[in-house]
């Protein structure tokens, strides 16, 4: 996988890319086995989140809203 490839997956399935230091072990190797990481030239590695990651996220969010 690609970092072009993995901007067009965020360009035709949404989500949002993330700095891998960004994800739990989990969902590093989620992301590895379901094609929606890379690393780029510099060793840099980046996570398509899904959409569905970004809905539910958000609704911890609204559920558990900090103090």
């Amino acid at each position: 996988m690609t970092l072009t490839q993995i901007i067009n997956q965020l360009a035709s399935d949404g989500g949002a890319i993330v700095s891998s230091n960004a994800c739990s072990d989990i969902e590093l190797a989620d992301a590895r086995v379901t094609g929606r990481f890379t690393v780029d030239e510099n060793g840099f590695g980046y996570v398509r989140r899904t959409q569905e990651w970004l809905d539910l996220q958000k609704a911890r969010e609204l559920a558990h809203p900090s103090r």
